[in-house]
């Protein structure tokens, strides 16, 4: 179950909006104000077990790096995991699914 941070944390998270339906996370407006949004462990753990599974759901093991747009164990799995369901939905006895430059493709085996 996902959390809705204008439900869980209301007038300490921004509003809904087109970019962001369940609100977004908001700044203090200043260091001795509690006007923003906590980081508090269930919000937290929300969005890592997104990750932890989506890890867990393709094999990946974390390398223990940072992750960067250039390296990324994150988009790793993903990208793995889209591959995976392709396979799933569209591979043919004769055909594979093979990424080339990044995109998609199917190769004649």
């Amino acid at each position: 179950m996902a959390i809705r941070l204008i439900d869980r944390y209301p007038g300490r998270a921004n509003p809904a909006s087109d970019e962001y339906p369940q609100g977004s996370v908001k700044n203090k407006t200043s260091l001795d104000l509690n006007d923003g949004t906590p980081l508090e462990k269930d919000w937290a753990n929300d969005k890592e077990a997104f990750f932890q599974g989506l890890l867990m759901a393709t094999g990946v093991t974390p390398s223990g790096n940072t992750d960067t747009v250039l390296e990324s164990d994150y988009m790793d799995a993903l990208r793995l995991r889209v591959i995976q369901l392709v396979e799933e939905r569209v591979e043919t006895p004769s055909q594979k699914i093979v990424t080339v430059g990044g995109i998609l493709a199917m190769e004649e085996i």
